[in-house]
């Protein structure tokens, strides 16, 4: 559902933009203590770094750093998820100081998150304009950047996706930060080919949320794989499942319907086309005898929403697909589905997936690189070629007449996600690296 109104904000007289951080939210300042934690470090990619430091144990992190996470949108997507609960555990395992900037959506669901943990957060706009058009806006955004995360002193800058990436790895030093880790979250969604290697070459440490996103940075970038470091998403797996019933009595869906769900917002790099295609093969390939399957399609509505509302009336799946919008009760809504779907043409490691199968659903979607790497190689069986809505309709359908292999898959992933996508696992192992390069100016230095 779409969650109310954020309630007002001040404007940030530095950037000339509003600010929805509360000062007296800020965590104490902590400088000169130093906090312990356990480590559980996941594989780093061709890094002498990650090879020194990858020893189970503990790490020394001092207590009081200022962490930056620079986010694209404070609207809640998987890169915002993964931010926030880094966020959180920095500042409540680690006392770090973590501080959150958005570069759109002042009053989006992540901005409402930060309020609620307490961590402040920022909105400093920033567009992708173009230098040849707009040279005197393009060089005064810049600038105003800089300064204004100059003014916020961090030691660290934390961007997530491709323009966050991009404008911090040109002007951290700017910034005054003592390090930039780039998080590369996707297989190749780009920003600016040329700026992006500029700012590649300037960045000292990188962080792949999967093989594939790796792969992209090392062959695409150029980056050495020594500064890439592989370090899975992570996701919380509930200790009791949500009780079922809630979605499917708000939609007015009985208990024995069955009930798929596409948890992506709408934007380019999902493939909602696909799935409503494969969704439009598959009612009108049968004769149902009870009402048929319906699709939930649950996401903010970008720049592709006019499209799936195009096609949804003119394939006519008005009955059989509901458009939710963004959802924060993902955990309530996976737990009255009975199937998850995702189509899309790049991913890096996708919250979607993970989530679905914390929640013990079967997952069918797109053969791509970040959806293999989630699912493992006994889920690939449930994945079609990117782009292939007869074989995704092949898939789901597969699933839907066979039960025991919807509950085998479910079980599967939830182990799976228990053994391998744990949030402590990826906390502690970007915990890790951050003290490592932090703590090592010849770390640095040598990048």
């Amino acid at each position: 559902m779409t969650p109310a109104a954020a309630p007002p904000i001040a404007p940030d007289p530095t950037v000339g933009g509003p600010s929805v951080c509360d000062p007296k939210l800020s965590v104490p300042n902590l400088k000169g203590a130093v906090v312990r934690g356990p480590m559980n470090c996941t594989p780093t990619v061709g890094s002498q770094l990650g090879r020194r430091s990858g020893r189970a144990g503990e790490v020394e992190f001092p207590a009081g750093r200022r962490i930056v996470f620079v986010l694209g949108s404070l609207e809640l997507g998987g890169s915002e998820r993964q931010a926030l609960l880094l966020a959180d555990q920095l500042r409540s395992r680690w006392g770090a100081e973590p501080t959150v900037v958005g570069f759109s959506h002042p009053e989006g669901r992540a901005a409402r998150a930060c309020q609620a943990l307490g961590i402040p957060c920022r909105f400093l706009p920033f567009e992708n304009i173009s230098w040849r058009h707009h040279r005197g806006r393009w060089v005064l955004q810049w600038v105003r950047l800089a300064a204004a995360l100059r003014r916020l002193r961090p030691d660290v800058l934390m961007p997530y996706y491709a323009l966050p990436n991009l404008a911090c790895g040109l002007i951290w030093r700017a910034a005054g930060a003592r390090l930039c880790v780039w998080n590369q979250r996707d297989e190749g969604l780009r920003a600016h080919q040329r700026l992006e290697a500029m700012a590649a070459q300037r960045t000292p440490c990188f962080i792949a949320n999967s093989p594939g996103a790796a792969g992209f940075l090392t062959s695409a970038m150029g980056v050495p794989s020594w500064r890439v470091h592989l370090i899975a998403n992570g996701v919380e797996l509930p200790d009791a499942r949500p009780r079922r019933g809630g979605w499917r009595h708000r939609l007015n869906l009985s208990p024995q319907r069955f009930v798929a769900c596409m948890v992506a917002n709408l934007t380019a790099n999902k493939d909602h086309a696909c799935a409503l295609a494969a969704w439009r093969r598959l009612i009108e390939s049968r004769r149902w005898n009870e009402p048929p399957p319906v699709l939930l399609l649950a996401g903010r509505h970008d720049e592709t929403a006019d499209e799936v509302r195009r096609l949804i009336d003119q394939w006519r799946l008005h009955d059989t697909v509901r458009l939710l919008g963004p959802v924060d009760d993902v955990a309530g809504l996976l737990a009255d589905c009975d199937l998850a779907v995702l189509a899309s043409r790049a991913e890096g490691c996708p919250n979607a997936v993970l989530e679905a199968m914390a929640a013990g659903l079967p997952v069918a979607g797109s053969d791509i690189e970040g959806i293999r790497f989630a699912v493992g190689e006994a889920g690939r069986r449930r994945l079609a070629p990117p782009g292939d809505a007869a074989a995704l309709a092949q898939r789901i359908g597969e699933l839907i007449d066979d039960p025991t292999a919807r509950r085998a898959e479910g079980e599967r992933g939830r182990r799976r996600v228990a053994q391998n996508f744990a949030p402590e696992r990826m906390c502690d192992a970007t915990v890790e690296l951050l003290a490592a390069y932090t703590n090592d100016a010849d770390a640095i230095r040598a990048a």
